[in-house]
């Protein structure tokens, strides 16, 4: 968080270590609003990929790939933030990514990775 708050930029997989895929935690938005920054949603997809049997589908992209980056609007979370603003909050953090998701993904022709 004071890394944060001195302008250094950090980055976590939203919808946590365990899952499920997809899903924000609240994680992300606790820290957002304990640092006082925004949150920048982004997701990525590539041409050629391999992917692996984890709970998430991770996938990891092949050398010469094409990797396509999207990044969506700003999330500013309030600080101090109440469990129902929070839960508000995770929504449309989950609602952005998996739009930004679907948005990726489609521009490689598949529906997923």
């Amino acid at each position: 968080i004071r890394n944060m708050r001195d302008g250094r930029n950090a980055g976590i997989v939203a919808d946590g270590s365990q899952g499920p895929a997809r899903v924000v935690q609240a994680g992300s938005i606790v820290l957002s609003s304990r640092a006082g920054v925004p949150i920048l949603p982004m997701v990525w997809s590539c041409n050629r990929y391999k992917r692996f049997g984890s709970w998430d589908g991770t996938a990891l992209p092949l050398p010469f790939s094409k990797i396509d980056f999207f990044y969506g609007e700003p999330l500013i979370v309030p600080p101090k933030i109440k469990s129902e603003e929070m839960e508000k909050q995770r929504l449309i953090l989950e609602n952005r990514l998996n739009n930004l998701y679907a948005k990726a993904w489609a521009l490689q022709d598949k529906t997923e990775h």
